[in-house]
């Protein structure tokens, strides 16, 4: 009986030491890093000094390398931002959605790409001229601090800071209203992990 509880805690102490922190948590599924997202264009890797690093199409900025061209491709990879834990790349088209985010170690998050909607949090616009958009963003800005976890979506954008609590940003973002929101607003409590997709949000 005393082996049985021995291996019982032992099995228990395992998986706490397996159990990934908060801040390392996907950006879209709940316990998981994500090092790597694919985009509609594009795509993103992070390697295991979590140094970020981009490739694709980046005419909108979303490659985060400073270059927004049209008709911008990216052949090899380019290193754009360090001690990331997770990205997402958004699955958008021609008309929006190009953005990416990332989750750094210390709970900040941080996104680039078009300004459609208000997707990108930073209060809209950027600091460029895309190349179907008016405005983008072609370096990453930092957006808040004590992030858990992330969702972006086409038209919404949601972060879940590690006080349990829901910020949304964009379109449809569940404050009752239709307006769009281009900087973080608080939602709701008590929430362990959210996702977004392309007009409509969950929340746990």
């Amino acid at each position: 009986m005393r082996k049985r509880g021995t291996a019982l805690a032992l099995a228990l102490a395992l998986l706490g030491a397996l159990t990934l922190p908060a801040a390392a948590q996907d950006m879209s599924q709940p316990g998981q890093s994500s090092r790597i997202s694919a985009g509609t264009f594009y795509s993103g890797y992070v390697d295991p000094d979590g140094g970020l690093w981009m490739w694709g199409r980046g005419q909108d900025g979303e490659l985060g390398d400073g270059v927004n061209e049209r008709g911008y491709i990216r052949t090899t990879p380019v290193k754009v931002l360090d001690n990331v834990v997770s990205v997402s790349t958004c699955e958008g088209d021609d008309d929006g959605g190009m953005y990416t985010a990332a989750l750094q170690a210390d709970g900040s998050l941080w996104t680039w790409g078009t300004a459609d909607y208000g997707m990108l949090g930073n209060g809209g616009g950027g600091n460029a001229e895309g190349g179907w958009v008016e405005e983008c963003q072609n370096v990453p800005v930092k957006i808040m601090d004590d992030v858990a976890s992330a969702s972006t979506g086409v038209c919404t954008h949601l972060a879940v800071k590690t006080d349990g609590s829901l910020w949304a940003w964009g379109k449809y973002i569940g404050d009752k209203t239709n307006k769009q929101v281009s900087t973080p607003k608080k939602i709701m409590d008590n929430v362990a992990d959210a996702c977004t997709g392309f007009g409509h949000s969950l929340a746990l």
